[in-house]
């Protein structure tokens, strides 16, 4: 639910785990694309400064009370006139980690949408392969039965019954492979959406019960 595949696709799309991580990847490397090119924008200091007038002279009246203290507020502007390329590089670099991210972020995209579609049609397919295979298991149950009364009453011989047996079995076999499959295929769908929960595991736990 929705059983529609174009719904399904949308969602993996937009909140596909690898999908938010790789959009996530582009946005950073974005902003070091700005980053970077700051290097050649002019920088502001603000330096400030105390001390005494004696410093800069290492003697006993340095701890005399009531001297002078010079205090100094100031700023400073710089202004990059030539990097040696350096900061160009940097650019450079930072603009094809961008590329990459993008690229990386239409490769998660893309691969969301297809298992979305992939496990979508595992979860169809596998619902009606469970029909077809609960109808030839009560079948195969009503032809156990009958070669079990032919044979009791004669008509019927023992390699018959057990024929019909292992068919049964069989179909059993494919019935269980089929539902484990489609609830595997559930699970898959909607973690390639995002949308896989706690709740949904405890759902199918509630569905495990010992064998017969």
């Amino acid at each position: 639910t929705p059983a529609r595949l174009n719904d399904w696709s949308v969602q993996a799309e937009s909140s596909n785990l690898d999908v938010l991580r790789a959009q996530l990847q582009t946005r950073i490397a974005a902003r070091g694309i700005e980053i970077a090119r700051s290097g050649h924008y002019p920088t502001l200091a603000l330096r400030a400064a105390s001390g005494t007038s004696s410093d800069a002279v290492m003697d006993s009246s340095a701890t005399a009370p009531g001297k002078p203290i010079n205090n100094s507020i100031g700023v400073v502007l710089s202004i990059p006139l030539y990097s040696g390329g350096g900061v160009s590089s940097q650019v450079t670099e930072q603009v094809q980690l961008e590329q990459k991210a993008r690229h990386d972020f239409e490769t998660a995209r893309r691969q969301a949408i297809q298992a979305a579609r992939e496990y979508y049609t595992g979860v169809i397919t596998g619902l009606a392969r469970i029909r077809a295979l609960e109808a030839g298991e009560k079948s195969s149950r009503a032809a156990v039965e009958a070669n079990r009364t032919g044979y009791e009453v004669g008509v019927r011989i023992n390699l018959d019954v057990l024929n019909a047996q292992q068919q049964l079995y069989a179909t059993q076999r494919d019935l269980a492979l089929a539902r484990y499959g489609t609830v595997l295929s559930g699970l898959r769908l909607k973690a390639a959406s995002g949308i896989l929960a706690e709740s949904d595991l405890e759902a199918i736990n509630r569905l495990l019960r010992e064998p017969r």
